[in-house]
């Protein structure tokens, strides 16, 4: 008769790992959202008067800043269940040797 060794997969560190990577993310998100308002007044900026660019420029504005106000919000909700479920995905380590 065969056995089997049945391996269970060690999850105890699997906290620090979500919190990296929504860290990386969160992180992203902003750069790409900072990089998009930068393009954007910078199309705003040489519209030159034309309708069609200002109006198009100022929607892809609104655009970036309503992704990146949803982006912080996510981050709050996150930030919320954790807090409510015991685990703080996003430690926040204040240096207090000055």
């Amino acid at each position: 008769m065969t056995t089997f060794n049945v391996i269970e997969p060690d999850i105890s560190n699997i906290g620090p790992v979500i919190s990296n990577v929504l860290s990386a993310l969160f992180g992203l998100i902003g750069l790409i959202a900072g990089i998009n308002m930068l393009l954007t007044g910078i199309k705003l900026a040489s519209s030159q008067g034309d309708p069609k660019a200002l109006a198009a420029a100022k929607a892809r504005f609104t655009w970036a800043v309503l992704g990146f106000l949803i982006a912080i919000g996510v981050f709050t909700i996150i930030r919320l269940v954790g807090s409510l479920v015991g685990f703080n995905f996003f430690p926040i380590v204040l240096n207090t040797d000055l």
